[in-house]
């Protein structure tokens, strides 16, 4: 259901009508508000009937130049940023999310949109991409693999989803929205807490390989320990799940001298 930002907002307009609105609403009273007038009648005479979308909008926006002296971009920016005068008036963060809600609320305006702009898509997408690498920064819980982690038992998942989930919310609350179906009633964070680790350990990973391959190399370890062939480490290495076999290698290496002092 398509949302009326101007709804919201209590604005009393004389309008300079056009004459196919005098034809059409002969008995319309275009003044402002009388105070001796009844609310009831007020409210009965303020709306101009008969009109067509295109024709409302035309006139807004003849209002919004000729009594304003406003464009669009004007209106836009003081909806967002002009705080209130009144007392308990509707605060910035409020029109803003009333604005918002109008845009990515409806479909039909954001295709519209991104056919004359595609920065309707490309700026909300680059403030967020910017938001989620500065999350993959401080993943420190997926690090660098340490020597005297056991590979024997990768029995640590829920602990690092936890972790994990702390360092990076954002991140979390996107993969959980992407994976949770439109008309679930599962928690996706609580039924599949591992599959979640495994993509934030995959993003850590592509976007730091030195600092965040600690569960990378603790589960290529695991796979090799447990008979995992060469060529099924080198394939998941391949996808970025786990780190390459010789860096395996190198790890175990590591891990036997350790083991022998």
């Amino acid at each position: 259901m398509p949302v009326d930002i101007f709804s919201n907002y209590d604005i009393i307009i004389e309008w300079k009508t056009p004459d196919h609105v005098a034809k059409t609403c002969p008995n319309v009273a275009l003044a402002g508000r009388d105070a001796s007038t009844p609310r009831n009648e007020q409210s009965a005479t303020r709306y101009i009937k008969s009109l067509t979308p295109r024709e409302r909008v035309d006139m807004v926006l003849s209002d919004l130049r000729e009594h304003h002296r406003w464009s669009m971009k004007d209106l836009i920016y003081h909806m967002v940023h002009a705080p209130p005068e009144i007392p308990y008036g509707s605060s910035e963060k409020r029109r803003a999310r009333l604005l918002s809600q109008a845009i990515y609320g409806q479909p039909e305006v954001v295709s519209q949109l991104a056919s004359v702009s595609k920065d309707i898509y490309t700026i909300g997408l680059s403030e967020q991409a910017s938001r989620l690498q500065s999350e993959l920064k401080g993943l420190d819980v997926l690090g660098d693999f340490e020597l005297y982690t056991d590979p024997e038992h990768v029995d640590v998942v829920p602990a690092l989803a936890t972790r994990a989930q702390s360092k990076a919310p954002e991140l979390w609350s996107l993969l959980v929205g992407i994976m949770t179906p439109p008309r679930g009633s599962r928690d996706t964070a609580t039924v599949y807490p591992g599959s979640i680790l495994m993509i934030c350990s995959m993003l850590a990973f592509a976007f730091a390989p030195r600092k965040s391959n600690n569960f990378p190399t603790l589960l290529g370890l695991y796979l090799h320990a447990n008979g995992v062939k060469r060529r099924v480490i080198s394939l998941l290495s391949g996808l970025g799940i786990i780190t390459a076999y010789k860096t395996i290698m190198d790890r175990r290496k590591k891990l036997a001298d350790l083991g022998q002092r």
